[in-house]
């Protein structure tokens, strides 16, 4: 039931979002910005009456959305006197067509079921319980304006570059090379606004709020909703047309869901169509679906339907609040060789709530579910997971975040490990730390 409810509420906001949301602005820059940035851009703009400034960091789609572009966070009181409107992000002129950017961070993880297998579970890259500092990600980003052509690089290495690539197909030089490159796309502008371009490459998925790079996310932990009902990135072709900052469509061609390389049983083709509008000062709303094919747990290929709405909403220049809602659907879904073919179905909603406390720092609420009612999803089991995460943050300087955070997950299935191999849990709770640097 939980499901199809979740079905149904996706339906009714793509329909309302075909009015709807927002996402990279239409400039040469090939800049990157999240869903939430984009939502407070916009309403920067919308209650300043002037065009938003060029944001400088941000990564994992273009509008998730992309990852590099840093979350501009609203400035609240200053001298005793809090400011009545948003202010739109600062940032610097550009300073030639050539641009570059850097991050990197760490993180310690204290499970407190102390799991004998010293890993925790459901989670996208923070998977080590050891008591000890973890390094997770390095990486660099290179980028050329589009004047009227244009590429962008990210690479990086680390951990979570391995979980990250985790299912791609290619083996040998060609997938350790496209392992440490998760971005690489040659960009072209198709009008002299900017307003219409493509890209063609490897590219972060546009689907779903959170994205790749640790230091453009307000949790540190991914929700599970990145981990398993969203892609990581594509291959292929995107077609953007923007009308102005925040209002766009984009339609793309790809490979399906992290494929660079070829999936013997399945088609390897996919696409999708994207639509982001302002909806108002403070809302904003982004729509994705995508229809790709998409292997089962026996390697073989079925029609897979996604859909995902975002809705980002800046209550004030201390509140912000944000959902995302995924659901997919794919016929003939074989769990084991030996069947039988089930229908599979995966969907949730997650909830941000952000307060900003001033301009160093902030704390983040997340609770979320995941419904995978068929176990299609990888989270182990046939189960609907719930999920809690408060985290702080502190802005240390300009080039560093320190994060602090507390998570609970549960489950009816006790799918989560303890120092008991023979006495696994339904739930786990874990207290982590993190440092994000960028340049």
């Amino acid at each position: 039931m939980v499901r199809w409810l979740l079905a149904g509420s996706l339906a009714l906001g793509m329909c309302a979002g075909q009015a709807r949301a927002g996402e990279e602005p239409p400039v040469a820059v090939q800049s990157e910005v999240t869903a939430a940035g984009a939502a407070q851009v916009a309403s920067a703009q919308g209650s300043s009456g002037q065009e938003p400034k060029q944001q400088d960091t941000q990564q994992k789609q273009e509008p998730k959305q992309q990852d590099t572009q840093q979350k501009q966070e609203p400035k609240g009181e200053e001298k005793g006197e809090e400011k009545k409107e948003a202010e739109a992000p600062a940032a610097p002129p550009p300073t030639g067509p050539w641009h570059y950017q850097a991050t990197a961070d760490f993180y310690w993880e204290n499970n407190f079921n102390d799991p004998f297998t010293g890993r925790n579970a459901l989670r996208a890259f923070d998977i080590i319980d050891d008591h000890a500092p973890q390094f997770n990600y390095a990486g660099i980003t290179v980028f050329h304006d589009r004047k009227p052509f244009g590429f962008r690089i990210d690479a990086g290495f680390g951990e979570s570059t391995e979980l990250f690539n985790a299912t791609e197909p290619l083996t040998g030089t060609a997938r350790d090379a496209f392992q440490l490159i998760q971005q690489v796309f040659a960009s072209a502008n198709l009008d002299k606004k900017g307003l219409t371009y493509v890209d063609v490459g490897k590219w972060y998925t546009p689907v779903g709020l959170e994205v790749f790079v640790a230091r453009d996310d307000w949790n540190y932990s991914r929700s599970l909703l990145y981990n398993f009902a969203e892609p990581f990135y594509h291959l292929g072709a995107r077609l953007y047309k923007y009308k102005n900052a925040t209002d766009y469509w984009m339609v793309n061609v790809n490979r399906g869901w992290n494929n660079v390389g070829t999936r013997p049983l399945t088609d390897n083709i996919g696409g999708g169509v994207s639509y982001g509008k302002q909806a108002s000062k403070k809302l904003n709303v982004v729509v994705n679906t995508m229809v790709s094919d998409e292997p089962d747990f026996v390697g073989i290929g079925h029609t897979r339907y996604l859909a995902d709405l975002v809705l980002n909403y800046v209550a004030s220049p201390k509140w912000t609040f944000a959902m995302n809602g995924d659901y997919w659907h794919q016929n003939d879904f074989l769990l084991a060789p030996t069947g039988p073919e089930v229908g599979a179905n995966v969907g949730g909603v997650a909830g941000y709530a952000r307060r900003t406390l001033n301009k160093k720092d902030a704390f983040t609420l997340r609770a979320e579910f995941l419904d995978d009612a068929e176990g299609a999803a990888g989270t182990g089991a046939a189960q609907t997971v719930w999920e809690t995460t408060l985290t702080f943050e502190h802005r240390l300087n300009k080039y560093s975040i320190a994060k602090l955070e507390y998570r609970h997950d549960s489950s009816g299935v006790p799918i989560f490990s303890t120092d008991d191999p023979a006495a696994p849990s339904h739930g786990q709770d874990t207290l982590g730390a993190a440092l994000i640097l960028s340049y």
